[in-house]
């Protein structure tokens, strides 16, 4: 963002420099650099202050034409934004499948849709855009799968970081290894969540014991490797352990499939 596009950006906010500090969490003497080019503006803030200019600039138009503003939209916004970034996906996420019903919404977009061009890209920390990434690439494969995704990418970070602190004086290909293994059990972990979606969602002892197997089957699945050693081999013992939980969950699983059919 160049200092015009700032200064036409901040006039359509009609906000002094003092209160687009407050805004952006930076010092007024930050926004003044910005404004006489002095400094560059980062990305994240050029993202904010473009997002929040284009929609004061919609809301000033919807307004003059006297539009009916809808309840729903009105109480949303009074919401507090939500803090993980997995919220803040679902709460706007309400919010498209709102208008998607709402005529009074569609009317409100139809007006904004014929005389401004699309909305700036919606501004995003790298987390949040990382999340996004995620959830995109989640969304091309079946919910069931999800869980076993999620798991194989959280084990094999963990699995990662171990090789970095405690195994770095093995083989690389042993490091390799490692790192399939870790991602096989994660995704074995996920899976044994994906199995037990039923009795999580009855709730109460039954949501429990569902908890505790998914938490079992990560902790005794490295075993089967003696993971937990200084190094990485095959373990009967862990194996026999991993066996009961996977033999346990097979059941659990068959039980709650025989209930719903």
């Amino acid at each position: 963002m160049t200092a015009e596009e700032f200064a036409i950006a901040q006039r359509k906010l009609g906000w002094s420099d003092e209160k687009l500090a407050a805004e952006l969490q930076v010092s007024p003497k930050v926004v003044r650099g910005w404004s006489d080019g002095t400094l560059r503006i980062p990305k994240h803030d050029a993202q904010s202050i473009a997002w929040e200019a284009a929609a004061a600039e919609r809301r000033a138009a919807l307004e003059s034409a006297g539009l009916r503003e809808c309840e729903w939209v009105k109480a949303w916004e009074a919401e507090p934004l939500p803090k993980r970034t997995q919220d803040i996906e679902a709460h706007f996420k309400r919010l498209e499948t709102h208008i998607a019903q709402c005529s009074t919404c569609q009317e409100r977009e139809r007006f904004v849709r014929d005389r401004f061009p699309a909305m700036p890209e919606f501004p995003r920390t790298p987390l949040m855009s990382g999340f996004a990434t995620w959830d995109r690439f989640l969304q091309r494969f079946p919910e069931w799968t999800h869980p076993v995704f999620n798991g194989a990418g959280i084990i094999t970070a963990l699995v990662a970081i171990r090789i970095l602190f405690v195994l770095q004086r093995q083989r690389s290909w042993a490091m390799l290894v490692a790192l399939g293994v870790g991602a096989a059990l994660g995704a074995m972990g996920g899976l044994t969540y994906s199995a037990l979606r039923p009795y999580i969602a009855a709730g109460g002892a039954r949501k429990l014991l569902a908890y505790l197997l998914v938490l079992a089957t990560y902790l005794t699945l490295p075993a089967a490797f003696g993971a937990y050693g200084d190094t990485i081999g095959f373990s009967v013992t862990g194996t026999i352990v991993v066996l009961s939980v996977a033999c346990l969950v097979v059941i659990l699983w068959l039980l709650g499939r025989r209930k719903t059919t």
